[in-house]
């Protein structure tokens, strides 16, 4: 019943017209909007030598390994919520030390994670040895990861149950398909390696690469580490709880997007599309998604290879509104594909409003970060000020 309310509530003048950023944000329902908070709170962390133990819940831990201590606490393309303040008694931490190493001992009420490491430095630490166990409630079998362990990264891409794949395109659907890993394994716990790139702090939220750090040990990793590790044994259900709560909850599906959709690469025409409509709607099949493919933007032009765009080709869509409009009226929700990674060029429609748009960012960006360095200026100038008195 929601989900039917929710594809007959819509206001179709608004899906018809082009939308300012501020009103396309209010269409989006609130699990869609981009509101991330990806800084843990105090309670959750543990620092040990060159790594940060972050606690997300009693079996899933975030582990960043940093050869310079300096971590990530940007969102990034996957993973958007950090902060989930605990109580003194979630976990517990032991710590001990001796001539030639230093030991900690997490626990929670699921996991148990023990770390052995060497202090190189007074800024640098080798790992030894990174453990986590924990017990499947399932079965009461107790289950060991072992980071960096070969036998454990083979068996771990072995039992993985997998989850889909990018694309169909170009692919047999008679042969077989190669699928992307998932998160459920029947090893009991999952990795998820997160090497995706970060958004800038606070809006417009700029997509930007992750800091690359140089290795200086021989027994470090390659590189700067920032795995996810997902204990809940075979109880894979608080698995996608797990990480859900870390990358954002979803809507579930509208009525529409279970129903017949029509997708093809072709350059249809106005009256093309509404002549396909009517001849699905006189074989009694009531279309519930046309997808327009590429063509429905300008494609040949001086710039690019045609890929992008975001001008309607008006040789075959003369009146997009209207034509959207007619769709809307069917109950026919309408796809437009577009493949943005192009940039955007002088022949499009918007190119001016778009450099002047840029410009104005632009110009806050330098505010910003003008305002940031007067900040910490007067703090360097407080601290002088004190350290005098």
């Amino acid at each position: 019943k929601i989900m039917e309310e929710d594809s007959h509530n819509v206001d179709k003048s608004k899906l018809s017209s082009v939308s300012s950023p501020s009103s396309t944000q209010s269409l989006l329902p609130s699990t869609s909007r981009f509101n991330p908070e990806p800084i843990a709170d105090p309670s959750q962390i543990i620092i040990a030598g060159n790594i940060r133990f972050t606690i997300l819940s009693s079996t899933c831990v975030r582990i960043e390994y940093s050869s310079t201590s300096e971590f990530e606490d940007r969102a990034s393309q996957i993973i958007w919520y950090r902060r989930f303040p605990l109580s003194s008694n979630f976990f517990s931490v032991s710590k001990s030390s001796n001539l030639n190493s230093n030991t900690i001992i997490i626990t929670t009420s699921k996991l148990k994670i023990t770390y052995q490491y060497q202090d190189q430095t007074s800024s640098s630490s080798t790992i030894l040895s990174l453990t986590i166990e924990l017990t499947d409630p399932e079965t009461d079998k107790i289950i060991k990861w072992t980071f960096g362990k070969e036998e454990d990264e083979i068996n771990q891409k072995k039992n993985n149950l997998n989850g889909t794949t990018r694309t169909l395109d170009f692919q047999s659907t008679h042969g077989f398909i190669q699928l992307q890993e998932g998160l459920l394994s029947t090893s009991g716990y999952t990795i998820l390696k997160d090497a995706s790139l970060c958004f800038t702090p606070h809006p417009p939220y700029w997509i930007t690469p992750r800091t690359q750090q140089q290795k200086q040990h021989q027994n470090e990793p390659e590189s700067s580490t920032d795995i996810y590790f997902f204990g809940s044994g075979f109880h894979y259900i608080q698995c996608l709880k797990d990480f859900m709560q870390i990358s954002g909850h979803f809507p579930l599906l509208p009525s529409y997007a279970l129903g017949i959709w029509w997708s093809r690469w072709w350059p249809y025409s106005e009256e093309e599309v509404k002549k396909l409509v009517i001849e699905f709607d006189q074989s009694g099949f009531d279309l519930d998604v046309f997808v327009i493919d590429m063509d429905w933007h300008l494609v040949n032009n001086p710039y690019s290879g045609g890929w992008t765009g975001y001008t309607w080709n008006k040789k075959l869509f003369p009146d997009p509104p209207k034509l959207l409009q007619w769709l809307h009226d069917r109950n026919i929700r309408v796809t437009l594909n577009l493949h943005p990674h192009d940039g955007v060029y002088p022949h499009e429609e918007k190119y001016l409003e778009f450099l002047d748009a840029m410009s104005k960012q632009e110009q806050n960006n330098e505010i910003e970060s003008k305002e940031e360095e007067d900040k910490e200026v007067t703090s360097k100038e407080e601290v002088k000020k004190e350290e005098n008195t």
